[in-house]
């Protein structure tokens, strides 16, 4: 016999899935050469919003919006050195 998971199952590997395209995100981000920063922060913020809109029970809330706090201050800094 094969078990059919629950749909619980599959939420879960969808905000897994997600949050580890955020974090690839955020850390390409700060290893990019400076003239792909501000881009790249921005992609990774839009999936770090995508993730706390999508799972807002997540228990990685808290770290997702220190990191958005973190990005949006990368942002800053890379704008105002323009």
């Amino acid at each position: 016999l094969v078990r059919s998971r629950g749909l619980g199952d599959v939420y879960k590997r969808q905000e897994q899935a997600l949050n580890t395209r955020a974090e690839a995100a955020y850390t390409l981000a700060v290893k990019s050469v400076s003239y792909k920063q501000q881009e790249r922060f921005e992609t990774a913020k839009e999936y770090y919003q995508v993730l706390n809109t999508n799972f807002p029970n997540s228990e990685n809330k808290e770290d997702t919006e220190s990191l958005l706090i973190e990005i949006d201050e990368q942002i800053k800094q890379i704008t105002s050195k323009s």
